[in-house]
């Protein structure tokens, strides 16, 4: 369906008629209801815009056609309803006494709070089995950025499972659709239900201009990476935000983090090679600058990547539990705190 669109779209632009996209194929119209359409379309400010800030005809055509004119409210909504959960939710009451309380210890020594269920000797073996599978760039990693391997195959699992759940969206209609909510008006689907203020609407509306320009600077990042490194962008899975590959790097990162390391020629943040040393270029950038970094410094480095102090709490209990793996065999079990992942990615 996907090639007979597009070959729709080469004899309309053949004609100089517009710079869209258009279903006629689907819809079986001619080719002028089908400018028209195209004319119409949900994303026509935004494809003029990218023609503006510098993408040719040629690209924006091969990866517009993928969006198939579905506006989603889905990346803005969910942005909106941290925002409101965050600034306006009423507070969970806390046991005055309990909160003063210093975090307990356990027999790794790191403090919690942790993820639930991540720090457990059976992903210590999965992440032994990922190091086992990848130990030449491992061994790169360390050499070249300091950061131990056992923190890079731990920060891996959690944020993939080492590959095992990429996301259940696709990067290019998140983007993009965050890209064009402007407007709170734009999303019913999530507002209806918080009987908003006027001065909340206030506050939440200049914040989604923000993410919306936000959006669109990493919409604009994914375009240039796909076009640069020839991918199909239809067939990457992402985070609702558009977060792509093991190490779940948002478009922009990958120019200033992403290697090559197996020197294919392109950087795939799908391959293990290029995933495993593109998040040690990170952590080693953010200040991972030495092996023997002190513990409250690997906090500060990791939380870089996701501002949670559980993300960073779990990922090194994680680490640590890989390396005495093989002379353990007590699990550890995971603090039952909720799974907190308010990520910076986001």
């Amino acid at each position: 369906m996907k090639r007979a669109i597009f070959s729709l779209l080469s004899i309309v632009l053949a004609f100089s008629c517009f710079t869209g996209f258009s279903e006629a194929a689907e819809n079986k119209t001619s080719p002028a209801e089908a400018v028209k359409t195209w004319q119409d379309n949900t994303w026509n400010d935004l494809y003029k815009r990218l023609l503006k800030d510098g993408f040719s005809k040629k690209d924006l055509n091969k990866y517009f056609v993928q969006l198939e004119n579905e506006f989603s409210q889905k990346p803005m909504g969910n942005k909106v309803k941290e925002l409101y959960n965050a600034s306006f939710a009423p507070k969970k009451k806390t046991d005055k006494n309990k909160a003063k309380e210093k975090p307990k210890t356990n027999e790794l020594g790191i403090p919690y709070p942790w993820y639930p269920g991540y720090v457990t000797e059976e992903n210590a073996q999965k992440c032994i089995k990922f190091l086992s599978e990848n130990e030449e760039y491992f061994a790169l990693a360390e050499k070249k950025y300091a950061v131990p391997r056992e923190v890079i195959s731990a920060l891996i699992y959690v944020e993939t499972w080492h590959g095992k759940f990429l996301g259940k969206f696709n990067p290019l209609p998140m983007l993009a659709s965050m890209s064009i909510s402007t407007e709170l008006s734009m999303l019913p689907n999530y507002t209806a239900k918080l009987n908003l203020t006027e001065a909340q609407k206030k506050y939440l509306q200049e914040k989604i201009k923000v993410k919306a320009d936000w959006a669109y600077n990493e919409l604009k990042a994914l375009l240039r990476y796909a076009i640069k490194n020839n991918i199909d962008i239809n067939t990457v899975p992402s985070s609702i935000y558009g977060a792509i590959g093991y190490g779940q790097f948002m478009p922009s990162n990958i120019p200033l983090y992403g290697i090559d390391a197996n020197k294919d020629g392109k950087i795939d943040l799908f391959d293990p090679p290029d995933a495993i040393l593109s998040v040690a270029k990170f952590l080693h950038t953010q200040g991972w600058k030495q092996r023997n970094l002190a513990f409250t410094k690997q906090v500060k480095v990791i939380k870089r990547y996701n501002h949670s102090t559980a993300y960073a709490n779990t990922i090194l209990a994680l680490a640590k539990l890989t390396k005495q793996a093989p002379r353990t065999s007590k699990t550890v079990t995971a603090s039952k705190n909720t799974k907190d992942k308010n990520n910076v990615r986001n």
